[in-house]
């Protein structure tokens, strides 16, 4: 008998049945299912859908833990952290963070991206709760964080920068929010091309600045500069620029805390 067809034959066939599928491909299969639980969340997030991001995020959650994937578990704690600042749940949103925190610092040690956006979110919470203190110094340790992980010209270190000015400009200390403004300008100009939201969003900062200060022409220059910038990007009828255009006097800098 030719030696192929005797190797064909002694080889007995693998059915591969559902059950024997799934115990092969279990770990990938769960994780692309946790991913998309997540981006669906995330996504609802954005839309500002709260309870049904809620509900895919935790969904992603049990994955995670379960895999032991802490990264994408801190992650998604962030996220659900955050919708429930957005809701202005408070305790459940302080409850969150500190689980993330007590996760990231344990598994992934203080010097990680989603832990450094832990500590970025406690200073959100603390912003919102009027613990202006306490917020500049989870923003200064976030910012220390990712300078080490990513050096000065990265996204989120501008946007430390930005969100430490925001804090300061709740304090009343007009000459370190005009500092960290014109910092996260400055950056934000070398990492984007113009016209950029981020951008803009500095200029409207900068413009409350001078505004706030009684420099109406200052201010006038970087608010018709932040608007000219948003037309580009959005288009006068964007409901963005509506808003901006009904509320000439700004009466609060633009946060521009991103995930």
């Amino acid at each position: 008998m030719n030696l192929k067809l005797q190797i064909l034959i002694l080889i007995p066939f693998i059915v591969i049945t559902p059950s024997l599928y799934s115990s092969v491909i279990d770990e990938p299969f769960d994780s692309l299912q946790a991913h998309q639980y997540f981006k669906t969340g995330s996504d609802f997030s954005d839309e500002a859908k709260y309870d049904s991001s809620h509900y895919y995020l935790e969904k992603a959650l049990e994955l995670y833990r379960t895999a032991e994937s802490w990264p994408e578990v801190v992650r998604t704690l962030n996220v659900i952290g955050w919708n429930y600042i957005q809701t202005h749940n408070y305790d459940d949103a302080q409850s969150i963070f500190d689980d993330a925190l007590t996760v990231g610092l344990t598994k992934l040690g203080q010097q990680h991206k989603h832990v450094a956006q832990t500590y970025h979110n406690y200073g959100r919470l603390s912003n919102d709760r009027g613990e202006y203190n306490e917020a500049l110094e989870y923003n200064r340790t976030a910012l220390a964080v990712r300078l080490a992980l990513f050096g000065d010209l990265h996204p989120e270190v501008a946007n430390s920068y930005n969100v430490i000015g925001v804090t300061y400009w709740r304090l009343g200390q007009q000459d370190s929010v005009k500092y960290y403004f014109n910092k996260t300008l400055d950056l934000r100009l070398q990492l984007f091309d113009i016209p950029h939201h981020d951008i803009a969003s500095s200029y409207f900062n900068l413009g409350f600045v001078y505004s706030d200060r009684g420099d109406y022409r200052n201010a006038i220059d970087y608010y018709e500069t932040a608007l000219t910038m948003q037309k580009e990007l959005f288009g006068e009828d964007h409901p963005d620029i509506a808003l901006e255009l009904s509320d000439t006097r700004w009466s609060v800098p633009v946060n521009g805390i991103l995930r």
